[in-house]
C-alpha cells in the first residue's frame, strides 16, 4: 500500500484465520467524494490481483462499487486528464448496492 494514495483496505469477515473460511477477503475501500484518478491508481493496484471491485462509502455507510470496466467506461467516453482530476467517484460508481434483508 502506498500511503501517497491515501489507500485504505481492511480485513472484512470473521475473526478466524483468512485460510479457515472462504468469506474471508481483502476489501479495498474508498470515499465517494474522492477523485476519479485515485480510483483508476486504486484499480490498478488491487484488481486481477486480489479484489475485482472497490467499495465506495460515504460517512462509513457503503454507497455503491466501482471497477475496471466502469472507470474505462467513463474515461472512454471523455479521454481527458481533467476528467479524472474533476470527476468524483459518486460520479461513475456503479449504485445501489444490495441491502441486506
Amino acid at each position: 500500500m502506498s500511503s501517497s494514495l491515501d489507500i485504505n483496505t481492511v480485513q472484512c469477515g470473521s475473526s478466524s484465520p483468512p485460510s479457515s473460511n472462504l468469506t474471508d477477503t481483502s476489501c479495498v475501500f474508498i470515499d465517494s467524494d474522492r477523485e476519479v484518478w485515485l480510483a483508476t491508481e486504486m484499480c490498478a493496484e488491487y484488481t486481477e490481483s486480489s479484489v475485482d471491485q472497490i467499495v465506495v462509502l460515504n460517512k462509513n455507510n457503503i454507497t455503491g462499487t466501482v471497477g475496471g470496466y466502469d472507470l474505462l467506461a467513463h474515461i472512454r467516453k471523455n479521454p481527458t486528464r481533467r476528467f479524472q482530476y474533476e470527476s468524483k467517484v459518486e460520479e461513475i460508481m456503479f449504485s445501489p448496492v444490495p441491502k441486506k434483508v
